[in-house]
């Protein structure tokens, strides 16, 4: 409990000195790919950050949000994540496009736009994002 409360003291004095509108928290995830094992997310903690960040009126921000389970990525939004970034399933299925056989570039673009907007798509619907804008 002790670190939690000083994690917590070392966020609010760096929301105040800064002035942001989002703090980007690192609970246990990583940028890139998670071991077979996945991913151990600090649940506890992002509920503490967020009843902080509430306060404050800064909202919560989860950088390697790439291949989180659908369960977890939930909690993180009943727990106050506002944003995620999942760049490396982007990149992977751009990736993943190219091993494919496309007669010139333009297919090749074209068909890595609609692997990615896939994803996107996917991930939209997830967060609860879908139909928002």
């Amino acid at each position: 409990m002790v670190m939690i409360d000083m994690l917590n003291q070392q966020a609010e004095n760096f929301i105040d000195r800064s002035g942001i509108d989002a703090l980007a928290v690192c609970i246990g995830n990583i940028h890139g790919k998670y071991p077979p094992s996945g991913p151990k997310l600090r649940l506890d903690l992002l509920e503490d950050l967020h009843s902080l960040a509430s306060k404050k009126g800064v909202f919560l921000v989860l950088h390697g949000a790439s291949g989180v389970p659908e369960d977890l990525v939930k909690g993180c939004i009943e727990r106050g994540v506002r944003k995620f970034n999942v760049n490396t399933e982007l990149r992977k299925a751009y990736m993943d496009c190219l091993s494919e056989p496309k007669k010139d570039l333009v297919q090749v673009m074209a068909s890595a736009k609609e692997k990615m907007k896939a994803v996107v798509a996917e991930k939209m619907k997830l967060f609860g994002s879908a139909g928002k804008a």
